[in-house]
């Protein structure tokens, strides 16, 4: 008889060793493995509520990650993950692995977010494998058993999340989700008592869906929770097919090109939904988003040209600040981001009755968070008024569309243009009036005679002005004396006009005159609205001119119309000031993710409306310094 390989033997021994620990595991497994929807035994003397209870016994693998909590194995990913990232930085959200294979490397990631985070609750966002259940977003009430005790949920969060529309409660898809529950026992044995809020995704499951979820997390999650993607990436490929697709996500990932990642199927991950939630949560809060480990399967079995599964795990941190520190960060750093011309009545009120906020809004809204300010003009007066002005063309949006404003996060809005008088200046009062009640701040007024609008923000003041030069033109006299007077009380002075020559994208001359008279004055920022379209920008006498932001919600037929982009303009602490244009399309009315041609084709032609020389990468980043 021949002896066995050396590789043989190495099987048969270790064959031999999991036996035994299967024998073991087998015992424990009775201990902690109920059937779903049987009642959680009480721990005290309470009656306990029946809730659903959810065994992992059955998930394929599970054994694996059993052993590596059990015997705290690594995968020596300890050093390697905390380089990543200073030592006392704040791990706020990760993208994880559930692929078994990798349990004693995830035990490693897992002790390493424990030591960067103290999170109240721990939300775990995975795909919905089987795609079981009604809804495509899910989240549901119960309990986890594990060998290391029990995870339960956090079921005021649950019922919040559900309440917000970004997920419905199913608890029949979550039986043996792995994506879910391999990462209990991490939880249980790591984070000791943390509850959990489990959310999964069914495959077609898209940017929209993500940044609803993303949204409901800003208006529900404690300061303190952790968000976890449960991500698994390139399935079933040898490794050099795996390291080129991997490429490909990574460089979505870095763009947060939503449009293409959403389009990717099983072959380069398993929930774009999930990754692209993480990008958008991390972004929101302004994280620092690091990649600190990328391998595969083919790498941890030795096996470059078998079926394989890959893992980029990224980790969204803040520096661990002092309190005082913190608050002069807070005080000294501001963003506010502008976007064009918003009508919310005609085709417009049409589209979003068919529709869900969420789905109309959620990635406009994406683009807005983070933002201390955030600006638009508001093309359509909010009012209930039937009152027949005469005109040809004449907006007005329900009442209830002030939820839009509010949903988007919108802080001001310009209130002068040449659609103030559609319903009468009772209809334009009635509109000034909803807008405050609901916490938004109108700018201008009905005839250009106004006050400026004073708003403190960290330690800065800004001043905000808005005139419709269109029926009758602002007098120059005039808006040096405004301009002036909210400069004396102001760090920051903000001028809006509703001006130029509809779907032209050249600024004419008294675009050009009205916005040098303002800069002069002592305006920091102009921004341009009515034409329709996208005009070009002016960095002046250290003052920054954005002559035309185009639509940004319309109903406008025309790809010019159509083209968007929302500015993004930031005040640093250390006294810097910097701006990035972000290209959007509109498409059913609704602001979009622009495609990565479409969004360096905006910034081309930008570019080439704008009489100024920009820095070099402006044309494919959009961003610069001013």
């Amino acid at each position: 008889m021949r002896r066995p390989s050396s590789l043989l033997r190495k099987r048969i021994i270790t064959a031999a060793i999991l036996a035994a620990v299967l024998v073991l595991e087998g015992i424990t497994v009775l201990l902690w493995a109920p059937r779903l929807g049987s009642p959680l035994t009480p721990s005290t003397t309470e009656t306990a509520v029946a809730r659903p209870v959810f065994a992992i016994a059955k998930i394929d693998g599970i054994t694996d990650v059993i052993r590596a909590v059990s015997t705290g194995k690594t995968g020596a990913l300890g050093d390697e993950a905390l380089r990543a990232y200073a030592a006392d930085d704040r791990v706020t959200a990760a993208v994880l692995p559930h692929h078994t294979l990798a349990a004693p490397q995830l035990y490693d990631l897992w002790s390493n977010v424990a030591a960067h985070s103290k999170p109240s609750v721990i939300v775990i966002v995975s795909p919905n494998h089987d795609n079981d259940g009604d809804a495509e977003v899910q989240t549901t009430h119960g309990v986890w058993t594990t060998p290391f005790g029990n995870v339960e949920t956090d079921d005021a969060l649950v019922n919040a999340l559900v309440a917000s529309g970004a997920a419905d409660d199913e608890a029949d898809p979550f039986v043996n989700e792995h994506g879910i529950g391999t990462h209990v026992s991490y939880v249980a044995s790591l984070f000791p008592g943390v509850p959990i809020v489990p959310v999964i995704a069914k495959s077609p499951a898209d940017a929209d869906k993500a940044a609803g979820l993303a949204s409901a997390f800003a208006d529900i999650l404690p300061d303190d929770a952790l968000v976890i993607a449960s991500v698994d990436f390139c399935h079933y490929l040898p490794a050099d097919a795996t390291a080129s697709m991997d490429a490909e996500t990574l460089s979505y990932v870095a763009d947060r090109n939503y449009t293409q990642l959403e389009r990717l199927h099983s072959d380069h991950l398993d929930s774009p939904f999930a990754l692209i939630a993480y990008l958008m949560w991390s972004d929101h809060k302004d994280d620092d988003v690091t990649l600190v480990w990328h391998s595969a399967s083919h790498a941890l079995m030795g096996q470059p040209n078998a079926p394989g599964t890959s893992y980029l795990v990224y980790f969204s941190s803040l520096p661990a600040l002092s309190d005082s520190t913190t608050q002069s960060l807070i005080d000294s750093s501001v963003t506010l981001t502008a976007a064009g011309d918003m009508m919310l009545g005609r085709f417009v009120a049409t589209a979003f009755a068919k529709t869900t906020m969420d789905a109309a809004f959620g990635y406009a809204k994406s683009v807005f968070a983070g933002s201390d300010v955030a600006f638009a003009n508001l093309e359509s007066v909010i009012t209930s008024s039937e009152h027949d002005t005469g005109k040809s063309i004449f907006f007005k949006a329900d009442p209830a569309r002030v939820d839009v404003l509010r949903y988007l996060g919108l802080t001001h809005v310009s209130v002068a243009n040449n659609h103030v008088d559609d319903y009468g200046r009772a209809g334009w009062t009635e509109s000034v009036g909803l807008l405050k009640t609901a916490g938004i701040i109108p700018v201008g007024d009905y005839a250009d005679d106004q006050e400026p609008v004073f708003s403190t923000v960290g330690d800065k003041t800004f001043a905000f002005l808005a005139y419709a030069d269109v029926y009758r033109a602002l007098s120059l006299e005039r808006l040096a004396a405004d301009v002036a007077a909210a400069k004396a009380k102001a760090d920051v002075v903000v001028v809006s006009f509703h001006w130029g020559v509809e779907y032209n994208h050249d600024h004419v001359a008294r675009q050009t005159d009205l916005a040098h008279a303002a800069v002069d004055d002592g305006a920091t920022l102009v921004i341009g609205h009515h034409p329709h379209v996208l005009e070009g920008i002016e960095t002046y006498n250290g003052g920054l001119i954005l002559y035309s932001l185009g639509n940004f919600v319309f109903d406008q037929i025309g790809e010019d119309e159509n083209e968007t982009m929302v500015a993004k303009i930031v005040w640093g602490d250390d006294g810097a000031r910097s701006i990035e244009l972000v290209p959007m399309r509109i498409r059913g009315t609704f602001p979009r993710a622009a495609t990565d041609g479409e969004r360096l084709a905006t910034l081309g032609r930008v570019v080439g409306w704008s009489e100024m020389t920009f820095p070099e990468g402006f044309a494919t980043t959009g961003k610069m310094d001013w």
